[in-house]
């Protein structure tokens, strides 16, 4: 943001120095250049631009000057996208972390309702297994979340 404030501040330099003459030229010559005699010569010169091209440098200039505004306007904007984006990715992460809290907690009242039906009879070993095996990657969402909530924050 700060380099698109330079930029715009060098550009409306450029727009004021646009009309700007070049400076006058003064020259001398002093010795023998044209005779025997000592000679002496003394010039002065002014360049004066087309007025249609201090015309076209000033406008270049304007609109160099608004562009650099409008990419000021538009990193401004995306700033502010990308701060509502994390906002909303962490949200959306914290509700996550919730759910698969709940999730671990449900999963663990099915092994214990399994372990219980195995102990009494009611069912029989590949149902305890199957409830005390849960995937791996269901075990470790949490700490992947936790991360990822660290890591927008």
């Amino acid at each position: 943001m700060q380099a698109n404030a330079f930029e715009i501040q060098s550009y409306e330099a450029m727009q004021r120095a646009a009309g700007i003459f070049p400076k006058t030229e003064f020259g001398v010559q002093l010795g023998q250049f044209n005779s025997r005699r000592f000679d002496d010569n003394f010039s002065v010169s002014q360049e004066i631009p087309n007025p249609a091209l201090l015309k076209a440098r000033r406008n270049l200039a304007a609109q160099k000057t608004s562009i650099a505004r409008a990419n000021l306007q538009i990193g401004w904007q995306e700033l502010a996208f990308q701060i509502r984006q994390s906002w909303f990715q962490t949200q959306y992460l914290m509700a996550l972390e919730n759910v698969l809290v709940r999730e671990d907690s449900l999963l663990q009242q099915f092994v214990r309702a399994a372990s219980l039906k195995f102990k009494t009879g009611e069912s029989n070993l590949l149902e305890k297994t199957t409830a005390e095996n849960p995937p791996a990657t269901i075990a470790a969402k949490p700490f992947q979340v936790k991360f990822l909530i660290e890591i927008e924050k």
